[in-house]
């Protein structure tokens, strides 16, 4: 089996979890399957349910279908970018203020504008440090307007 298809395979067991455990869903927006995988099983030992997407469209399609309490998204993607798909969800009066953590190894400045201005409230670098990135998704979702 291919790792994208062990990815997908882990995604759906995540969403199956979810729907026993009631844990949150994180959406993660990450064509490389080793760092999803990464984020996926660090975020599931937190205690939180993730889906995995692996293109803009596919985070547009799951973000509507999942209900997600927050998106990780990585700018560069295939099937248009990371701002596409935010441009997208921002678009929709279901996602519109859906939270977002861009996570990229993009530094350009004005990709980081063009993600501010959209609503994205924290951009971290790749490598990603996962106990900086848990505090921001914990600080986020216990924030009073999360609620």
């Amino acid at each position: 089996m291919s790792m994208l298809g062990l990815a997908q395979r882990r995604t759906a067991h995540s969403v199956t979890m979810h729907r026993r455990s009631n844990a949150p869903i994180v959406l993660i927006a990450e064509d490389d399957v080793v760092m999803a995988t990464v984020l996926s099983d660090f975020l599931r030992s937190r205690g939180f349910a993730t889906l995995v997407s692996v293109d803009a469209m596919q985070t547009v399609m799951y973000a509507l279908r999942s209900d997600p309490v927050l998106v990780l998204l990585d700018v560069n993607m295939p099937g248009g970018t990371g701002i596409h798909a935010l441009q997208k969800l921002r678009a929709n009066a279901k996602t519109a203020t859906l939270p977002v953590i861009a996570i990229s190894g993009n530094t350009d400045l004005g990709v980081k504008q063009k993600l501010y201005d959209l609503g994205v409230e924290v951009f971290l670098s790749k490598p990603v440090d996962l106990e900086m990135l848990h505090q921001r998704i914990r600080g986020r979702l216990d924030a009073p307007e999360a609620t």
